[in-house]
């Protein structure tokens, strides 16, 4: 657990924290001082001192810090823009076949929907959706719709509106146990939570960079297995993507018998980096990512319970209402709560989140509630000032 003391000495990483309570990391997390500096360093060597002799070991220190993140191999991670190009990359990579059928529930923000029913609708794909209840999905929902033609299983393991956890250990067995693929959106728990992609028995996992990872906007990272690797074929192919790069690099530079087939994909997940990359951003992606790490993901998940369990107390000493769940073990860094605004009015989303900003404290609304998210740099203290605002406004 980490003390009352670091955490003031973490706080002093996030200069904007001193003067503004963000409760928002669901959206967008502030960046800790190295990691700007990280940006800064690079942007410098890139444009004034014009070395751009950094890059590809950059991008490799960074597929190893995430890998030690998530217990995979950095052959297995590949760099990409956001969750969204990660989702895309493997829903576009599946060979479907006709009367196939892909899993999916009823609490996934867009971006883990939209991909998967595209190609559905492309390929004549069956879309089975698991219905939450009370804003909680159930392993053996999964189970009655899962057999022997599901070929994905794609889930968020943290939910975005409500914080919900679900149990990848139990998903991964049932997805397996009839051929089919596990794909997990991480982006809401990747920094808040451990995460063990092969112990949860993970096959494809998503997340971009900018929220509880607390890196830059535009970075992320696509977890591939190798299990599951020479499955997926790229819908899109870049200079990055296939085996010979390096060799077809060399032939660029010496002479101008380059032109071939260039047919054999990367042995690697790098098969699915096909865009130019701004070293810069990767930095900081790195630096932000060792952060996390040298503070210790497990110290950040305990930090971030008792934050939540708090905020949880708090609220049902208020009487508001909350979507989020009771259980500790299924939950985040998300508390989504309702204190008796009417927030299906876009007008009153607008006047709430105005008022609160006005009060230097950032959240989001999602689903018609508040939706409040504790990292590791918060403290109880702003938690009973967002609480004491909200007070204020709706009384």
């Amino acid at each position: 657990m980490l003390t009352s003391e670091e955490v003031e000495r973490i706080r002093e990483d996030f200069p904007t924290l001193k003067d503004l309570i963000h409760l928002s990391a669901a959206a967008v997390s502030p960046m800790p001082l190295p990691s700007i500096k990280a940006v800064e360093d690079g942007l410098r060597k890139l444009y004034l001192e014009w070395d751009w002799s950094w890059e590809e070991e950059v991008e490799e220190e960074c597929k190893k810090s995430i890998g030690r993140l998530i217990n995979a191999g950095k052959d297995e991670i590949a760099l990409i823009g956001s969750t969204t190009e990660g989702i895309n990359a493997i829903a576009t990579g599946i060979s479907w076949r006709e009367g196939d059928n892909m899993v999916l529930d009823d609490l996934e923000y867009p971006a883990n929907v939209i991909p998967w029913h595209h190609q559905a609708r492309k390929h004549g794909v069956e879309v089975r959706v698991v219905k939450n209840v009370g804003g909680a999905l159930s392993e053996e929902s999964f189970g009655e719709l899962i057999d022997d033609k599901t070929r994905v299983v794609a889930v968020s393991h943290v939910q975005f509106m409500n914080g919900f956890k679900v149990d990848l250990r139990e998903l991964s067995k049932m997805a397996h146990e009839v051929g089919a693929i596990l794909f997990v959106d991480a982006i809401q728990s990747a920094g808040a939570v451990k995460l063990d992609v092969r112990e949860m028995g993970v096959d494809a996992m998503s997340a971009g960079g900018y929220k509880w990872l607390c890196g830059p906007v535009g970075t992320g990272f696509l977890y591939v297995s190798k299990r599951v690797l020479e499955e997926i074929v790229p819908a899109y192919m870049g200079f990055s993507g296939i085996e010979e790069s390096r060799k077809l690099w060399f032939k660029i530079v010496t002479s101008l018998d380059y032109f071939g087939e260039y047919r054999n994909l990367s042995r690697t997940a790098r098969r699915f980096e096909y865009v130019f990359k701004n070293p810069a951003l990767i930095a900081g992606l790195r630096s932000s990512v060792e952060y996390l790490m040298g503070i210790g993901i497990e110290r950040i998940e305990a930090r971030i319970g008792e934050l939540v369990d708090y905020l949880m107390k708090r609220i049902m000493e208020e009487g508001y209402d909350t979507i989020t769940p009771p259980d500790r073990r299924r939950r985040a860094g998300i508390v989504n709560f309702n204190p008796g605004i009417d927030l299906r009015k876009e007008e009153n989303v607008e006047k709430l989140v105005k008022k609160l900003r006005s009060e230097k404290i950032v959240i989001t609304v999602r689903g018609g509630g508040i939706r409040a998210c504790c990292h590791f740099f918060n403290k109880t203290e702003e938690v009973d000032r967002l609480l004491d605002a909200i007070k204020r406004i709706s009384g």
